[in-house]
């Protein structure tokens, strides 16, 4: 995979045909950008989509290497486009980037093209497939998945189930989580990523089908932007400066509220997927996942962030210090957690973030994922969560967060400032390193989960096209009716 470019460097990656960029310097002291360049390859990519666009060879496992190129020049916009103002709402590279994934120039079957495979035979991670994985995770639109074949959208699902619930996909030199190590450098595996984003996508559109009013996670170009969240538009009115009431400065957009949606599936299924599924081929036997009794539950979550420090960024991203959060987590009006982690830089130059869920005094859970987009997107960050010990038959799962809510749109009364005063018994980790104590079990793990699979239990439906009639397209919540916020504090 090519090591990504960062806002502030020369020259956009070209690639060769394995997807390797041809150079690998990252970092340059040279501010211009190449606009011939730039603008051949956007052209040929237009010249390309325009002519070619539309036709998808099911029966060719390799995509052409100007088929590549032109979804390479359409994700790399994302990096140089700057972020909306006030005199310029609308960014014409954004504009440009829907154009070209019109269904009259781009076949919508390479959003999904990664999953349509034998859900039995376990695939590799090949550029083609990390490519066209990363194009689902920042541009698939409704619109787009609403054109494509059912039999194909079903076998997604069941591939995208199949991938986020095996436990081989959370391994250490991945930090757990949506990552691998290519050439040395930890770079997002992609095609996790959007496993985990159709999973969670599927099940919200299917609940709101039976009526029940989940919150869609805003989707596509626009959506990825950097600085789209409708929340970052409060905050550069309000605080264009970014720099919190501690001097520190806020280039992640982490303090305020969140909404967060997380998809797990009995545990009883995960287990029996996972230790005795097992084929005679090496794969894992996928039938619990179309099994009548499957059950895959949702929870919406609510959490406020507060960052406590920083910490200097590792080279070339000095200008984006680690920041390290405290915040509490709200699943309904009795079951409140605290959560600390940071957000920080990889050094191919994507945003990560590290996100653990606190009971008492034990830390039990840890999310890894990655920005969509770019800082302060209003899609978010989405990745996957299981057991912060790492334990063998740990569960695991897909969890996406989005910004709902600046911190100058909380009253001033529910200050976040309150959480210096520490009610939850954070650790003293000035690394953000993860706590090796703390125990859990299956039983533990059944009595958080059980509440929700009994609500989702009534949601089973599983045919059915999900055109998400129910809510607007990559719609955004208002500021969340909770209990009042303040109280989340006064737990002494």
């Amino acid at each position: 995979m090519a090591i990504r470019t960062p806002e502030f460097c020369s020259s956009l990656p070209v690639l060769d045909a394995k997807g390797k960029q041809s150079h690998s310097i990252i970092g340059t002291s040279d501010s211009r950008l190449r606009w011939r360049e730039e603008a051949q390859r956007r052209t040929e990519a237009e010249k390309f989509l325009k002519n070619f666009g539309q036709i998808f060879d099911e029966s060719n496992d390799k995509m052409s290497l100007r088929r590549f190129n032109s979804i390479a020049t359409l994700l790399s916009l994302l990096v140089t486009t700057p972020p909306p103002s006030a005199t310029i709402p609308r960014s014409r590279n954004i504009s440009w980037i829907d154009k070209m994934l019109l269904p009259d120039k781009f076949a919508p079957e390479y959003f999904m093209r990664h999953f349509f495979h034998d859900a039995d035979v376990r695939q590799s991670l090949t550029p083609d497939r990390q490519i066209t994985a990363k194009l689902q995770v920042h541009y698939m639109t409704l619109a787009a998945q609403n054109r494509i074949a059912q039999d194909k959208v079903d076998l997604a699902r069941l591939n995208a189930r199949a991938y986020v619930y095996n436990i081989r996909n959370y391994r250490p030199e991945g930090w757990h989580g949506p990552f691998v190590l290519e050439d040395g450098v930890m770079q997002p595996n992609w095609v996790h990523l959007a496993a985990c984003q159709w999973v969670i996508s599927a099940n919200v559109y299917q609940r709101q089908r039976v009526g029940h009013p989940y919150p869609t996670p805003p989707i596509g170009a626009e959506a990825a932007w950097r600085g789209s969240a409708p929340a970052e538009a409060i905050s550069r009115k309000a605080n264009p400066s970014r720099v919190t009431k501690d001097g520190i400065v806020d280039w992640a957009g982490v303090e305020g509220i969140w909404r967060r949606i997380v998809c797990f599936m009995d545990y009883r299924d995960f287990h029996e997927y996972n230790f005795h599924g097992h084929r005679t081929s090496g794969g894992l036997d996928t039938s619990v996942f179309t099994h009548p009794m499957f059950n895959e539950a949702t929870r919406i979550i609510t959490m406020v962030l507060r960052i406590t420090h920083s910490m200097p960024g590792e080279a070339p991203f000095e200008h984006r210090p680690r920041l390290h959060f405290q915040g509490v987590s709200v699943a309904n009006d009795t079951m409140i957690s605290a959560v600390h982690g940071f957000v920080c830089m990889t050094p191919s130059g994507y945003v990560r973030w590290h996100l653990v869920t606190r009971y008492e005094n034990d830390d039990r859970w840890v999310t890894e994922a990655v920005q969509i987009g770019e800082p302060g997107s209003a899609a978010g960050f989405i990745g996957t969560w299981t057991g912060n010990n790492h334990e063998p038959d740990d569960p695991a799962g897909p969890t996406w967060l989005w910004k709902i809510a600046d911190v100058f749109q909380i009253p001033k009364d529910d200050a976040l400032g309150s959480l210096n005063r520490n009610h939850f018994g954070f650790p003293e980790d000035e690394d953000g390193d993860e706590d090796d104590e703390g125990d859990e079990d299956d039983e533990e793990y059944d009595e958080e989960m059980d509440e929700d699979e009994d609500q989702d239990d009534e949601d089973e439906d599983e045919g059915g096209s999900m055109d998400g009639s129910d809510s607007e397209e990559g719609g955004y919540d208002e500021m969340p009716s909770l209990i009042h916020i303040s109280t989340l504090y006064d737990l002494d």
